[in-house]
């Protein structure tokens, strides 16, 4: 289906229970990745992913460039799964003690972001997760979807914890005050292992599955763990250093307002905390027990929540 000639695949990379990765070869040693889209397999979902990563090539922004089909689609058909070819990038992951690769990938979210002021498209929400805005103006409805999910499974303890946590969240982060904080498309994944580096520089980022409206304090917030954090993976430990390198980059080029610097420890905590259209899509997806799919989220939070209470006093949050 695709103007390659004498393709073959020469392995699947690295696992994933969502979507696969296949590293292909042409015949004269041109590299591509073949991906098969199983974590989002409706169409226009697929189709909106990647004009949007197309946008972002277009403003000089480093992704992976898609190969067109023959007829000159973006992605085919097989099995009624969507497939998409891109080009092969060089690079290797992040390494957590280089500090030119945390500054790099602080500028490149605040470009990311910048370059997703303009696109224009309005966003083609995800079947399973729905805008993060509706946790607000919806949250009453969100625990009672929990509720009806998870009572009678034997968590209630944890079921209570998360219920609380979500209407302490709301005390402190009202609908009224949520809406202050800066909104657009936000990357929603973004840690080094969704892109590439060649020494301190970025060659490609990758992995727009959950590609989504919100505050953009979301990304921040995420990429603030996952660069500064000591290493992969848990117990999480985060850096002061290297937590403020970060924010202090992407500001250089993105300011961030106070409420959004405020914001920051609770979405560290909501980054990691379990939805309910979340636990149905992955019961339902690879068959996971939401009991403990739950448990494992709620010990992360806890472990975020007091990590966010040692560096308060370091960087001025109150909490």
């Amino acid at each position: 289906m695709y103007p390659i000639r004498q393709a073959s695949a020469v392995g699947l990379m690295e696992a994933s229970n969502r979507n696969e990765n296949y590293l292909v070869a042409d015949e004269g040693g041109r590299q591509y990745v073949l991906r098969r889209y199983r974590r989002n397999r409706e169409l226009a979902r697929v189709a909106f992913q990647l004009r949007f990563q197309k946008h972002l090539l277009a403003n000089g922004f480093p992704t992976a460039p898609i190969v067109l089909t023959k007829e000159g689609t973006d992605f085919v058909i097989h099995d009624d799964i969507p497939w998409a070819l891109f080009g092969f990038i060089e690079g290797s992951e992040y390494d957590f003690e280089r500090m030119g690769q945390v500054a790099q990938a602080a500028r490149r979210l605040a470009e990311f972001h910048a370059i997703a002021d303009s696109f224009t498209e309005p966003p083609v929400d995800l079947e399973w997760e729905p805008p993060l805005e509706y946790y607000w103006v919806h949250n009453a409805d969100e625990r009672q979807h929990l509720q009806d999910l998870l009572y009678g499974q034997g968590i209630e303890t944890e079921l209570a914890y998360l219920l609380s946590w979500w209407e302490e969240l709301m005390r402190q982060w009202p609908v009224g005050r949520y809406r202050v904080l800066p909104a657009g498309l936000v990357h929603g994944d973004y840690h080094g292992r969704n892109m590439v580096f060649k020494g301190d520089n970025i060659t490609g980022v990758f992995d727009f599955d959950v590609l989504a409206w919100g505050a953009r304090v979301l990304d921040l917030s995420f990429a603030f763990l996952m660069f500064g954090r000591e290493r992969r993976p848990r117990p999480q430990r985060i850096r002061p250093a290297v937590g403020r390198l970060f924010v202090e980059e992407y500001a250089r080029y993105r300011p961030i307002i106070a409420e959004e610097f405020a914001a920051i420890p609770a979405f560290v905590v909501l980054n990691r905390a379990p939805t309910a259209s979340w636990l149905e899509y992955r019961q339902r997806d690879v068959g996971a027990d939401p009991r403990e799919l739950v448990r494992d989220s709620l010990a992360y939070m806890r472990e975020l929540e007091a990590e966010m209470a040692r560096l308060a006093p370091e960087f001025g949050w109150r909490l």
